[in-house]
Order: structure tokens, then C-alpha cells, then sequence
């Protein structure tokens, strides 16, 4: 969800539902809140508590763009990259496959 990766990066805390891929970009009370599925009073209220508690959401701001830019860090993920192609190019069972 690119929405919701940018608001994270501009140090807005999401709140969502615990769907998908949005639980390994949203922590739980860290960088926002994670909601059931179809529990419109719980989506309702965790927006509220964010809108009514501005330490709350300046903390969990911050918290939200650094995880952000850990995450995509390009070096890191460059090197992760490098290490898997590494890994795979030394390994026996890799065949060079050649198309027509």
C-alpha cells in the first residue's frame, strides 16, 4: 500500500486494519494502530485517540518516518541484494538457461 508507506515516510502514524501486508509496515502503537477487520467503533476510536493525544501522535510520528527509513534504506537494501545473487551464484544446483 503505497498511501500508507508514504505517510509513514512523511512521519504520519496510519491507522488501518490488520490486513495484508500493512502489519509489517504498521507496528501496533509504535508507528500507528492496527484495527480487526470490519470493527468500524475500534477504527473510529484509534483515530480519535491519535486526533485527541498530540504527544501520542508526535511520537509515534517520528517513530513511524525513522522505521520507514530503515527499512528502505537503499545501502541495505543493495547489500541484502548483493548477498542473495552472491549466494545464488554459488550455488551448484544454478543453471544458465538460454532462450531463442
Amino acid at each position: 500500500p503505497i498511501a500508507i508507506m508514504e505517510a509513514l515516510f512523511r512521519g504520519v502514524p496510519v491507522v488501518s486494519c490488520d490486513i495484508g501486508g500493512i502489519p509489517e509496515m504498521v507496528i501496533d502503537g509504535v508507528t500507528g494502530r492496527l484495527m480487526p477487520v470490519e470493527d468500524a467503533a475500534a477504527l473510529a476510536a484509534a483515530i480519535r485517540e491519535l486526533l485527541q493525544n498530540k504527544t501520542l501522535l508526535k511520537s509515534m510520528g517520528a517513530e513511524a518516518s525513522r522505521s520507514m527509513h530503515a527499512m528502505c534504506d537503499r545501502r541495505k537494501t543493495l547489500e541484502a541484494l548483493m548477498e542473495t545473487f552472491g549466494l545464488v551464484a554459488n550455488t551448484e544446483s544454478v543453471r544458465i538457461v538460454r532462450r531463442s
